[in-house]
């Protein structure tokens, strides 16, 4: 039985690493995005801080997801428990019922065209070499 335990273990926290990167690798294509468009720079510590908030920042959401849709005794995440989560940012909320409707019709949204972006590639060792320092104190 231990041995189970301990392959959930190490499979969780593999799925959470893989989760982790793939969050530090899109906050640091936004930034990158965001640095040249603005022309300001980005440090990495500054990157992997943001990238720790933002996981965490999207967890409490999935938690408050879930909430939402018990309270209302279904199992099925919704719209409707989206467009209460971001109740609070008028133009998030907009965008939200914007979106919705858009499903709700069959129409396509619009979407800003994409430029064509520069490759980036991360190390292993930037990538799990997180400057963990500066999110220490956020517990």
């Amino acid at each position: 039985m231990d041995g189970e335990n301990t392959s959930d273990d190490l499979e969780t926290l593999t799925h959470v690493q893989h989760l982790k990167a793939a969050v530090h690798y899109t906050v640091a294509k936004i930034c990158e995005e965001t640095s040249e468009e603005k022309h300001q720079t980005f440090s990495r510590q500054f990157i992997a801080t943001l990238s720790e908030l933002t996981y965490r920042q999207i967890g409490s959401f999935a938690e408050d997801l879930e909430l939402f849709a018990r309270h209302a005794k279904r199992s099925m995440i919704g719209v409707d428990d989206v467009k209460i989560l971001v109740r609070k940012s008028l133009p998030l909320a907009n965008h939200i019922t914007q979106l919705a409707e858009a499903l709700n019709s069959g129409t396509e949204v619009k979407k800003k065209p994409q430029r064509r972006k520069k490759k980036v590639s991360f190390t292993d060792s930037e990538l799990n070499h997180q400057d963990n320092s500066a999110v220490e104190n956020i517990d």
